[in-house]
């Protein structure tokens, strides 16, 4: 095999490696100067699905994640969690 053959091969097997990209999101607790702001929780979240809300229209937007982590109001594990 010489080193165009070579080459070949090596291309062919990066353009057909599939890459992915894994995104996740995590919804914190309010920071003291939020909650002394009196600010409002905007987000919902159901499974990787993210809704933000408009505060001023009401109008909501999902947003679908990989992962979606809620610890807006502390932190719950059951027994059936791994970490």
């Amino acid at each position: 095999m010489n080193l165009l053959d070579l080459y070949n091969v090596i291309f062919s097997k990066i353009i057909n490696f599939k890459m992915s990209v894994k995104v996740a999101v995590r919804l914190r607790p309010f920071n003291p100067r939020e909650k002394e702001l009196g600010s409002k929780l905007i987000i919902e979240m159901n499974n990787n699905t993210t809704k933000i809300k408009d505060p001023e229209s009401g109008d909501k937007r999902d947003f679908t994640f990989d992962y979606s982590f809620w610890s807006h109001d502390g932190f719950e594990t059951t027994d059936d969690v791994i970490f």
